[in-house]
């Protein structure tokens, strides 16, 4: 998608975004959530809230909360404004907000 025109900063809106859809539907995955109306920071809670589907994959509870604390963050501050609005981040916010959105996917296949 980039490759064409990295300046762009339409190119890398439509790719932050399509980066968060990836995100959410990962945790849908990973925490085996079939409803695909439940999302933001409620889909987080029921993937790693107290008893979320993947609370049993953390033996220390801070940790778990953690993690809840960081998917719940990203998916307010990074997922929610380009799913409804045009941020047209430039080339070094959006490219920066791949990979930490990549490191989160990673992050989340440790716990399948």
């Amino acid at each position: 998608m980039l490759g064409a025109g990295a300046a762009d900063p339409m190119l890398w809106d439509s790719a932050v975004r399509t980066a968060g859809v990836i995100l959410e539907e990962r945790l849908r995955d990973v925490g085996k959530i079939s409803d695909p109306n439940l999302i933001g920071r409620e889909l987080v809670n029921k993937v790693f809230g107290q008893s979320g589907s993947l609370a049993s994959k953390f033996t220390v509870p801070a940790e778990r909360d953690e993690y809840r604390d960081l998917f719940a963050g990203v998916v307010g501050v990074i997922r929610n404004p380009s799913a409804h609005r045009l941020i047209d981040p430039t080339p070094q916010e959006g490219g920066a907000t791949l990979v930490f959105v990549n490191l989160l996917l990673k992050k989340l296949e440790l716990l399948r």
